[in-house]
């Protein structure tokens, strides 16, 4: 989780994830937090006071070379 610098940073109060504390999150289409970073990954999922309010869907990449299309996945 990419969470308590950026939160200290913001001086955000009741932070973190407690019964209590707001339900806001942002969830990233990375497997780990350091892919997150070093992809500049894309939101997947925003939930603001437990509500979903944004949502990416998934996506493919494909490469075609030689006659053939391949998938490609940049996390590997």
């Amino acid at each position: 989780m990419i969470t308590k610098n950026p939160a200290k940073a913001f001086g955000a109060k009741d932070y973190g994830i407690k019964v209590g504390n707001p339900a806001d999150l942002v969830a990233f289409d990375a497997p780990t937090a350091i892919d997150a970073i070093r992809l500049v990954a894309r939101r997947y999922l925003v939930i603001k006071n437990g509500a979903i309010i944004a949502q990416t869907k998934p996506y493919e990449t494909n490469i075609f070379l030689n006659g053939r299309e391949e998938k490609i996945d940049f996390i590997k």
